[in-house]
């Protein structure tokens, strides 16, 4: 990644910011690409307070952490939250039921919503207990995700969610030595030169394997772009302060921007900026709704994940944000995201 894995358009900053959209892209079918380290990339970026035109808050999700996890997913419902397409109510106990503009959400999603709530007869999901619907929709939602980033456009190898993919001599090497280990072992030959060498090469192979795959996916100019704008929109919500808040509650936005402060890593600073603002409580309660899946996480976990009896995981999803979670964070300036 510090040798340069995205490729961005034109020559400046506000080119490699909208290369390959719709905006300007008659303006830049012509102009070359270079490829740029996320270091690079990353002084590229500048604040923005507009949220991205065209994207949704799970998608940014995608852009700035490259992997398709449970963060990406809590940032689509927290989206649907946001649309109001999906309600939250009770405080010490939260229920799940369908929003009032459910309607409003392209067929598909609305069909995963209906079906999310046809077992219930009061048509709600009590949050804290584990729902077998709740948790197939997770992985529904996961899946699309990974086919959504495979056919964005948005990178040219190596998409989030995608296999790893290494050159077939090295996995036969790999393979190779560790059938010499396995056999090495079964025949206490562990003091043997050639269990030395298998173990020598096919244990930091593995590893290497293990830590370089976050490294593999490679930005188009477009997705370069969209991610220098997602990016740029997050240093907003992370600087943001009280009147920030009033703008957007007054222009009808708190409820949108609640949402990407989830998906961009933004929430504790955008939380922090609600409850310096001078928006009436009850109203900030209201339009801060699709913050409740980062700061609830552990009841939604509860929800979508079946857990064994010792307590670990019986299914989800890993998350991470560049070695962190992309929920919380929210210092102002530049954090290193790409």
């Amino acid at each position: 990644r510090r040798l340069g894995r995205n490729e961005v358009g034109g020559g400046g900053a506000t080119d490699a910011a909208f290369a390959g959209t719709s905006k300007v892209v008659a303006a830049t079918a012509s102009l070359p690409t270079r490829l740029v380290s996320d270091a690079q990339l990353d002084d590229m970026a500048t604040t923005e307070f507009e949220a991205p035109r065209g994207l949704r808050p799970w998608q940014g999700t995608l852009l700035l952490t490259e992997k398709v996890s449970t963060d990406s997913v809590s940032a689509w419902f927290s989206d649907l939250i946001a649309q109001e397409a999906l309600v939250l109510r009770g405080d010490s106990t939260q229920v799940l039921a369908a929003g009032p503009k459910l309607a409003s959400l392209p067929p598909a999603e609305q069909e995963q919503v209906a079906k999310l709530f046809a077992g219930d007869t009061d048509g709600e999901i009590v949050m804290g207990r584990y729902n077998a619907r709740l948790g197939k929709l997770w992985q529904k939602v996961l899946a699309d995700q990974v086919e959504a980033a495979e056919s964005s456009g948005w990178w040219t190898k190596f998409p989030p969610g995608s296999r790893p993919k290494f050159p077939k001599s090295l996995g036969l090497a790999v393979i190779g030595a560790g059938s010499v280990m396995a056999i090495s072992f079964w025949q206490h030959w562990l003091r043997a030169w050639p269990a030395a060498i298998a173990t020598a090469f096919a244990i930091p192979a593995a590893v290497t394997g293990h830590f370089y795959r976050p490294l593999l996916p490679v930005r188009s100019a477009e997705g370069s772009a969209l991610a220098l704008r997602a990016e740029s929109f997050r240093r907003f919500l992370a600087a943001s302060e009280g009147p920030h808040v009033d703008w957007a509650w007054k222009h009808g936005l708190l409820r949108e921007y609640s949402a990407w402060a989830v998906a961009l890593g933004a929430a504790d600073a955008w939380g922090r900026a609600i409850a310096n603002s001078t928006v009436p409580p009850q109203e900030a309660a209201l339009h801060s709704a699709p913050m409740y899946p980062y700061a609830r996480s552990s009841e939604w976990d509860q929800s979508h994940t079946r857990y064994t009896s010792s307590g670990s995981s019986g299914g989800g999803s890993s998350s991470g944000f560049s070695g962190g979670s992309v929920g919380g964070g929210g210092g102002g300036g530049s954090s290193g995201n790409w």
